[in-house]
């Protein structure tokens, strides 16, 4: 009698286990599934850049970045300007364009 005992204990642990573990695993597969996020391209600098320093294609790189996580400080426009030899580049809309050929001679 008591071995019978022994043995529906055992197999209600063992059930109990299974269920319990089969849970588990997949509640950690839910988890571990990554939702695809839309991305976009940010420039970055490859290299430590000191201030006034040209940019070319050898001190950026382009990054793939989340499309809704704004950097602190980063710009999503950027205005090139040329004036005679000196090209320079600027943050902003378009109209920061007759701003700076009126500021600069």
């Amino acid at each position: 009698m008591n071995t019978n005992r022994l043995l529906i204990g055992l197999v209600i642990a063992l059930v109990i286990a299974f269920l319990l573990s089969s849970f588990v695993y997949k509640q950690f597969e839910k988890a571990s599934i990554v939702k695809p996020t839309s991305t976009q391209n940010l420039v970055v600098a490859a290299v430590p850049l000191p201030l006034g320093t040209r940019l070319d294609a050898s001190n950026v790189r382009l990054i793939q970045w989340p499309a809704n996580q704004q950097v602190a400080g980063m710009f999503t426009r950027v205005l090139v300007s040329s004036i005679g030899s000196m090209s320079m580049a600027m943050p902003g809309p378009s109209a920061s364009r007759r701003a700076l050929s009126a500021a600069m001679p």
